[in-house]
């Protein structure tokens, strides 16, 4: 029954799902003076926003698209998530994009736009170190490790990429 509802209606719904909740959680921030509340809302307005992009995805039937609609539900969360500062929405783009980096480098077997994902998370590194947010410090880390770890995969090093995974030691290390 999915694929019998048409497409504009689907959009439309979750367009206005996601203005409501943007709307709400502007409210309860900047008018209420309640952080908490009003994140919760933006939250909910992102994967809204996210549920809009892979609806036009999976409308398009375009299977390379896939990969680059995390990549677009990433690149829309994040300047929001910086203007608030929210923890919770960083740490969804952030996994949002290592989805998008794993995703990729997995079907294309190259990791020619990966730069984007780590300038992403040297970014989030300095700001959960300035934030003493020790959550999104560790995801991040982790998800720089895991892609650091798919570069064996995407140069095909085969047995090689053992000694490319172990000189993450030192790295890890000066981290």
């Amino acid at each position: 029954n999915w694929r019998s509802i048409h497409f504009a209606f689907k959009i439309s719904v979750t367009l206005l799902l996601m203005a409501v909740a943007h709307g709400t959680g502007y409210w309860y921030r900047f008018q209420m003076a309640d952080s908490r509340r009003g994140d919760a809302c933006f939250f909910v307005g992102t994967i809204l926003y996210g549920a809009t992009v892979l609806l036009v995805a999976d409308h398009m039937r375009v299977p390379e698209f896939y990969p680059w609609a995390f990549f677009a539900w990433a690149a829309g969360t994040l300047p929001l998530a910086w203007v608030l500062g929210s923890c919770s929405m960083l740490g969804l783009t952030n996994l949002l994009a290592t989805v998008w980096v794993v995703w990729h480098i997995l079907v294309s077997g190259e990791a020619a736009y990966t730069s984007m994902f780590v300038a992403q998370g040297l970014c989030l590194i300095r700001w959960s170190y300035v934030n003493r947010s020790r959550g999104l410090f560790t995801l991040t880390l982790a998800s720089l490790v895991l892609w650091w770890c798919l570069l064996a995969v995407a140069e095909d090093l085969g047995r090689a990429g053992f000694f490319w995974v172990a000189g993450l030691g030192p790295v890890l290390v000066l981290i």
